[in-house]
């Protein structure tokens, strides 16, 4: 009796995680597919007219949508007095099937910053299974250094919500 739990433990597992590989794998083939899209119509935002919010390097708001005004892809860019920092939303059908975030900061020399120069210095990539229910594959390379830790795939929904307000 023990060996056959074992054995039913073991299936388990392997069939759990030969699921998570499907759903990864298939988030990244339809990351790829947007990235590809070349039907795909992109509009430009400047980030301080549509939040009010006034950083010292500035910030922009892409949106891609298609034909039917489906938004597929949104990027902001913030800069940021230590750097910069980039969030990319991969969407089907208005949802998030993936978040990538990165941050980067200014290089530094003896006499300061070199603003012409950024370095990468966190990275996160959010595989999301499910957006309702907050399942997602976290992927972590770094230390935020300017930037907090989100909660949940959740407290990235007001940049969703002013780029799909920006581009209605």
């Amino acid at each position: 009796m023990r060996l056959v739990s074992v054995i039913f433990c073991l299936i388990f597992t392997l069939s759990n995680f030969n699921q998570s590989a499907n759903k990864l794998n298939q988030i990244k083939a339809k990351v790829e597919a947007i990235e590809n899209n070349t039907s795909l119509t992109e509009h430009y935002f400047d980030w301080t007219k549509i939040s009010g919010i006034t950083l010292d390097g500035g910030g922009i708001l892409r949106v891609w949508k298609d034909d039917n005004s489906e938004v597929h892809k949104i990027y902001r860019e913030l800069g940021l007095s230590y750097g910069r920092t980039r969030l990319t939303i991969y969407l089907e059908k208005g949802v998030p099937i993936k978040i990538e975030e990165i941050e980067e900061n200014f290089g530094r020399t003896e006499q300061g910053m070199n603003y012409k120069e950024l370095n990468e210095v966190f990275r996160v990539d959010i595989y999301v299974y499910d957006w309702e229910m907050d399942e997602s594959k976290i992927e972590r390379k770094g230390k935020r250094v300017m930037t907090e830790t989100p909660c949940s795939t959740f407290d990235y929904e007001p940049t969703l919500k002013r780029a799909l307000k920006a581009v209605d």
